[in-house]
């Protein structure tokens, strides 16, 4: 996979999560390589990347980020326990991130789109796909805790 590709996604992550968690402090971790499945720090949306591209981003946290982001994407109501809301709120922020970033790729001359999200729950749930087992990794520390993307996408075979 070429790491340029990763770039469209960590502008979006930083563009959308500023926007929506009114988070100017957002801090980059190092950019790392995992090979194999991932195990899931409590909840993991997948989202599939179709077109000239192919292959899938993933955005890992724990429940406490991610009930912390819900609560601040949700005008700071408190969440204690995963329901519609949450999830629903993790998996819209997932999809304006990876939508952002398709939109970025496309002005690259990559003609790609997103599928719908797919979420894991459960911490060390093993997150595998037979298609991409390298995965370029970049963790972002929000005023919510710590949000890990996850991509592994190459050009269509």
């Amino acid at each position: 996979m070429k790491a340029e590709l990763m770039n469209p996604f960590t502008e979006a992550a930083f563009y959308v999560i500023k926007e929506c968690l009114f988070d100017e402090d957002l801090k980059r971790g190092q950019l790392g390589v995992q090979m194999g499945s991932i195990l899931s720090s409590g909840m993991t949306t997948v989202i599939g990347i179709v077109g000239e591209l192919e292959g899938h981003v993933l955005y890992d946290m724990t429940k406490g980020t991610a009930f912390k982001i819900a609560g601040e994407m949700n005008g700071g109501e408190e969440f204690a326990g995963i329901d519609s809301i949450v999830r629903s709120t993790i998996n819209e922020l997932a999809n304006m991130i990876s939508g952002n970033a398709a939109a970025n790729l496309s002005e690259k001359g990559y003609n790609c789109d997103i599928s719908p999200p797919t979420m894991v729950i459960g911490k060390n749930s093993e997150v595998f796909s037979h298609k991409a087992d390298t995965r370029l990794t970049l963790p972002i520390q929000t005023k919510c805790g710590e949000v890990i993307l996850a991509l592994a996408i190459s050009g269509k075979s």
